[in-house]
């Protein structure tokens, strides 16, 4: 029996990425892709929605799904059961880990963001005096973006678990940073800078691969799974999948392993990717 479900009436499982997946114009949800994806949930689709976002970042872009819905975020560090935002499976980066992975960052000159889970205050900690004018800028415009408390601090305060850190910097910078044993990373566009980065870094077993295969466990692991995405932290999700899509703007090595090329998220192509892939499980089975 599923644990969160009814394995009687579920279909199967549908993975979405969020950027460059479901989004468009403004990185909101056109409504026809919202409306399509509710159909799927009333017809026996499970949808969880995997990104690199923080809870009330992504919610932004999901508060307009009218309809149960699974959130795993900060890079699947974390799965929550929607409305309700019950976590149901999370991996923390433990005070002594963040010491660590602080220490590493510090000695190459990079100065991290760290996050805390939304049961401990979905609180991200920051210390503006160590960013330079134009990164404090860049920074303080992404807080208006979300409804996140950001605390201003001197020093970090390893004194809770941290569900996951963020460096933002040039792309190719970011490529060659130096991590501590422990941990793992994801490193994607910025899409507010052409040229620069994002990297996500969570405990090690924490990813957007590793979090659908949680969830598919909890669910049911004869539940069939169809994955979308768009970016390189999304490779480990699509490799989890059944039939996996790639959106057309993806790298082309995510393309390579996909089964399925979807149109741009700006021709809302995730609805023909989603009917494609649907085809496709149906004649496995």
């Amino acid at each position: 029996m599923s644990v969160l479900g009814d394995e009687n009436l579920n279909k199967g499982i549908i993975a979405l990425d969020i950027d460059g997946t479901v989004t468009a114009e403004g990185h909101q949800m056109p409504s026809q892709v919202q409306l399509y994806l509710k159909h799927l949930a009333q017809t026996g689709w499970l949808l969880i929605f995997v990104t690199g976002r923080t809870f009330s970042y992504g919610w932004e872009v999901l508060k307009v799904c009218e309809f149960p819905f699974y959130y795993a975020i900060y890079n699947g560090a974390a799965i929550l059961q929607m409305p309700s935002s019950k976590i149901i499976w999370r991996c923390e980066i433990s005070p002594s880990l963040a010491v660590t992975l602080f220490n590493a960052l510090k000695e190459q000159g990079i100065e991290p963001l760290f996050h805390t889970n939304i049961d401990q205050g979905n609180r991200c900690y920051w210390r503006p005096s160590l960013h330079s004018q134009a990164g404090r800028e860049y920074l303080r415009r992404r807080r208006s973006f979300t409804t996140e408390l950001w605390v201003e601090v001197e020093e970090f305060s390893f004194l809770e678990n941290f569900v996951y850190a963020k460096v933002f910097d040039q792309f190719e910078r970011l490529r060659q940073l130096l991590l501590p044993a422990g941990v793992e990373h994801s490193l994607i566009k910025d899409p507010l800078r052409p040229g620069y980065g994002v990297l996500l870094i969570t405990a090690a077993g924490a990813n957007k691969g590793s979090a659908l295969r949680h969830f598919r466990e909890q669910m049911g692991d004869d539940l069939p799974v169809i994955a979308a995405g768009d970016d390189w932290n999304d490779l480990a999700l699509l490799q989890e999948a059944d039939i996996s899509i790639a959106m057309a703007t993806a790298p082309q090595e995510i393309k390579e392993i996909a089964t399925l090329i979807a149109p741009s998220s700006q021709e809302m192509g995730i609805i023909e990717g989603l009917e494609k892939a649907i085809k496709e499980i149906v004649k496995l089975n």
